[in-house]
């Protein structure tokens, strides 16, 4: 059984048998054979520890990335029960001559995000301003898939020890 999302893109899957194993590499290659996905520049990396719920299901999480950049968004959860991959849901992003070259520089993503930041908080520093990672992420403006580069960068308000994320593409 499968749910496609509006851009057909795999959302949800429940599969019949599974003999592959639970481990990371045996799950990582279910997910490149169930998602279609034959691009070798896109990976799925282990992202958060397993939990067993009440039912006796165990959870893990994969985060995709492409060309060593996290994709945010881009995560599948897959679903264990009885050393079986029962299911599994999430969304991928299909990534193909992405480019992940940035047009800007550290200094000038600063000062966007302090431009911005000044906005909320008129007591903010550059200082408080930290370039995380270079990111893929949704464009949050499209009514498409669409993906754009971006620098991840926190801003921490002193004043009420909260950490925000800008994304400056």
């Amino acid at each position: 059984e499968q749910i496609l999302d509006k851009n057909n893109q795999l959302q949800f899957a429940k599969l019949s048998a599974n003999t592959n194993g639970i481990d990371d590499k045996s799950i990582t290659s279910l997910l490149y054979s169930v998602l279609a996905n034959k691009n070798a520049d896109i990976v799925y990396k282990f992202k958060q520890a397993q939990v067993r719920d009440e039912l006796g299901y165990i959870h893990k999480e994969y985060q995709q990335y492409y060309k060593d950049l996290k994709v945010y968004g881009a995560t599948y959860a897959v679903h264990i029960k009885n050393e079986n991959v029962e299911f599994i849901n999430g969304e991928f992003a299909n990534l193909n001559d992405f480019n992940i070259t940035p047009k800007l520089q550290a200094s000038e993503v600063i000062k966007i995000s302090f431009s911005e930041a000044m906005i909320k908080y008129n007591s903010i520093t550059e200082k408080q301003i930290e370039v995380q990672n270079l990111v893929i992420c949704k464009d949050a403006f499209s009514t498409k898939q669409n993906y754009r580069l971006a620098f991840e960068t926190n801003i921490k308000n002193n004043n009420d020890d909260i950490v925000e994320i800008y994304f400056i593409d």
